[in-house]
């Protein structure tokens, strides 16, 4: 069994005892005064756009909120947040074939499928008030040059801890700290078998806040800023911001905006694939509609642009329809 392996085992070993101890101590301080549970399913269809090939995204989730999550007025999307409620919640990011140019050979196609999934953690001590998010996700992503002919797997695991507060009762700060752990097997030469294997330890840190204001005549604002920040061994690193703006005009309306920026930066003898294509500028419009008090939509239209330019801007459209017990 190689180092790699026994490495991802330990891995999640570690990662399935902190979620139960977390989730343990979830309990003690909600099940004294939690009305009940609220539930929220959906599934997002998503269509990647890259010069004359596609590629669709399936992700279905489902979410459980620790307590009721009443709108009362306020924006659906934005009530759990404005409650303080904890919620336990998990995707699957599952994609169908679809066609990218091969930037090794600079022309001809790759064939590529992802299958993943994430999952969060999120508890609120509203005594405090303090919170707790434990993200994790492991995904897979194959390239082939044919069905029978691979030409790169890449796997990764990733686990983080973001501690936050409460500073207002609509604003919450949180830093987080986490662990990164991909490995990619990647055809050297096309048409041979020769493959080469690479891994790494990439660590991370992030800082979020976030918070909901109320308007006059019953309107919302939703803002939130992030920073990120991913190293590994060889101190290559890339460092992204981000700003995500919502305007709600009623409160079953969301009109939003996000816009992120990361930059790859080399700072060993040895460069880093997988953070060589983290570089990307991205632009999205949202709109969030809720249709009724059990089902909502998002209309999501994103641009990224790559920071490398073997790489060609990509557009993507995504449709989520969430529906709520």
């Amino acid at each position: 069994m190689s180092s790699n392996a026994v490495l991802s085992k330990k891995f999640w070993a570690f990662a399935a005892i902190l979620i139960a101890a977390a989730g343990l101590c979830a309990q003690i301080p909600f099940l004294a005064e939690s009305k009940g549970f609220s539930f929220e399913g959906g599934v997002s269809v998503e269509m990647v756009v890259e010069g004359n090939s596609a590629l669709v995204g399936f992700h279905p989730d489902l979410t459980l909120y620790f307590d009721e999550v009443k709108p009362d007025g306020r924006p659906t999307r934005e009530a759990a947040f404005l409650d303080h409620v904890g919620s336990a919640a998990i995707a699957a990011n599952i994609y169908a074939e679809g066609a990218e140019r091969d930037p090794q050979q600079g022309s001809g196609s790759l064939y590529n499928t992802m299958l993943g999934f994430d999952a969060r953690l999120h508890w609120v001590w509203d005594v405090v008030p303090i919170s707790l998010g434990i993200p994790l996700s492991d995904t897979r992503i194959r390239w082939r040059y044919s069905e029978d002919d691979t030409a790169a797997v890449l796997s990764y695991h990733m686990l983080a801890i973001e501690p936050g507060w409460y500073i207002l009762p609509s604003t919450e700060i949180s830093l987080g700290i986490g662990y990164v752990l991909p490995d990619l097997f990647y055809k050297v030469t096309p048409g041979t078998s020769i493959y080469s294997y690479l891994a790494w330890d990439i660590s991370m840190l992030s800082a979020r806040v976030k918070s909901v204001f109320s308007l006059p005549a019953h309107m919302w604002l939703a803002a939130e800023g992030s920073l990120t920040k991913f190293e590994d061994s060889e101190d290559n690193t890339v460092s992204s911001a981000g700003l995500n703006l919502t305007y709600y005009p009623l409160p079953s309306m969301g009109i939003g905006f996000a816009y992120s920026s990361s930059s790859y930066t080399e700072g060993g003898t040895h460069t880093n694939p997988l953070f060589s294509v983290m570089g990307v500028t991205s632009f999205e419009g949202i709109v969030t509609l809720e249709l009724f008090p059990w089902l909502g939509l998002r209309l999501v239209y994103a641009k990224l642009v790559p920071e490398d330019t073997d790489y060609a801007p990509v557009g993507n459209a995504r449709a989520i329809v969430s529906i709520r017990l």
